[in-house]
């Protein structure tokens, strides 16, 4: 077992498009947000002396800051999540959530880690049944919420061979204490609209996705599910396409994967096989060194 994994933005470009808003600092914040920004973070300041008693009130000024409809749900199980956010994807029948949330009235309590439980719901309401086609079509991208009180962290979990949930911020102080808060209500307005942003496009995503042609899904064997959403890079001014095949370490938050070429964007035809690394900084000019020398693989990308 291991609490480390590749990040989840090679399995979907949402996340990476969350962080580049939310560290922009030209992003559009209407003032009627910043309201809504500032009422959501009085609210957290509050004292909760029952957490079922607050929790409809803080699911609906949430619903409203991030506009989107929030509701609580009962798990196969018999748990719940404090909040949840789906869309109904006609085409299967089905629906898929684009949101969990495990907030408490205090942070701590009920003795265990919100951040952990908000993993843990993601997975109860993507394993249900009633979720089967849309979960062997993607790697179902989901954002969460956890905290307590004045304490909030949001995250996102991708469902691969395996559940896989990365914190994109740190849990943060949303309480209002000081008359000097701008910057802090500022901050987390950013946050909270580079989230709202992201809705609509991964309520897009599941749309287009659950008409796609994708390969059934077969215990097994290779599936778009298990890999990085990047397949195609740009080679001396032409577009290569490719497929992954396997992992080539078997660990999970090996980042390395044996593809294949595919002579065009619709053929099936293997042309050779190559490495994908994904990879924050590289040591470009000792691989050239090495390849130059054969003494490994050139650099394509």
């Amino acid at each position: 077992m291991t609490i480390v994994a590749p990040p989840v933005h090679i399995f979907h470009p949402i996340f990476g498009q969350f962080i580049g808003d939310a560290n922009d600092p030209d992003l559009d914040l209407p003032r009627e947000f910043l309201i809504q920004v500032q009422e959501f973070m009085a609210f957290a300041s509050l004292l909760k002396t029952s957490e079922p008693a607050s929790n409809p009130e803080w699911r609906q000024l949430l619903s409203k800051l991030l506009d989107i409809g929030i509701h609580e749900t009962q798990n196969a199980d018999g748990t719940r999540s404090d909040a949840i956010s789906t869309i109904d994807i006609t085409t299967l029948g089905e629906s898929a959530p684009l949101f969990v949330c495990e907030y408490k009235g205090i942070l701590g309590e009920g003795g265990c880690d919100p951040s952990i439980q908000a993993g843990c719901s993601m997975r109860r309401a993507w394993i249900r049944r009633d979720r089967s086609a849309m979960r062997d079509k993607c790697c179902c991208p989901t954002f969460m919420i956890a905290g307590g009180g004045p304490w909030m962290c949001i995250l996102g979990a991708v469902f691969t061979d395996k559940v896989v949930v990365q914190r994109l911020t740190d849990m943060m102080w949303i309480g209002l204490s000081s008359t000097s808060e701008e910057a802090r209500i500022h901050r987390f307005a950013r946050l909270m609209m580079a989230l709202r942003q992201s809705f609509p496009k991964l309520q897009d995503y599941y749309e287009k996705i659950s008409t796609a042609n994708i390969p059934p899904f077969t215990e097994g064997s290779p599936h778009p599910r298990f890999y990085p959403y990047p397949t195609s890079f740009l080679e001396s001014g032409k577009l290569t396409y490719f497929d992954y095949v396997k992992m080539l370490e078997d660990h999970p938050a090996c980042v390395t994967y044996l593809a294949k070429i595919r002579k065009d964007v619709k053929s099936s035809d293997v042309d050779e096989l190559v490495v994908v690394k994904f990879v924050h900084r590289y040591g470009h000019e000792v691989h050239q060194f090495l390849a130059d020398n054969n003494h490994s693989p050139k650099i394509r990308y």
